[in-house]
């Protein structure tokens, strides 16, 4: 990794958790904010990756495991945002369950991410992987992400011509 790219993670790492404190911690906030603010502490624990990856402590590493899902809870958290933006709907109970494909990786790497970290990051980093759950769990971030995507745009797309009926 080059000087710039280090810089650039740094960056994105202090500007993501910056807006993180601003977006949550002012008494002000609305929950979209505070949803804005827990996707921005997403971006930057994604920018904190690699440092982890470069990591020879096997605590890091495990950090790193772990870490690798957190992907799956954006596409929970962008569809709850624009939803709270866009409705000013507060959240529910059964909102929590947006999150279950961020559970779902979870537990489909957590024994590979426990037993043997320096293989899930040789995995994390390109190696072909060495069991069907740890292709699910990749094929898992990626449907989830194009779901909610869809439900969000669909949404979206429902709203403006309800207002525009208006």
């Amino acid at each position: 990794m080059s000087r710039a790219e280090e810089y650039l993670l740094v960056i994105g790492i202090f500007q993501g958790t910056l807006l993180f404190a601003l977006l949550c911690l002012d008494s002000r906030s609305s929950t979209a904010s505070r949803i804005l603010g827990l996707l921005c502490l997403l971006m930057a624990s994604a920018f904190l990756m690699p440092f982890l990856q470069l990591s020879d402590r096997s605590a890091l590493q495990i950090l790193a495991g772990v870490m690798f899902c957190f992907p799956a809870a954006g596409g929970g958290l962008a569809f709850l945002y624009c939803r709270s933006a866009l409705l000013g709907s507060v959240l529910k109970p059964r909102d929590s369950l947006l999150f279950l494909p961020w559970l779902g990786c979870q537990l489909l790497t957590a024994d590979f991410t426990f037993s043997d970290p320096g293989a899930m990051l040789r995995w994390i980093n390109g190696a072909p992987a060495s069991s069907w759950r740890l292709q699910a769990a990749e094929y898992l971030l990626f449907a989830q992400a194009f779901g909610f995507a869809a439900a969000t745009i669909r949404m979206t797309w429902c709203y403006r011509r309800q207002a525009s009926a208006t």
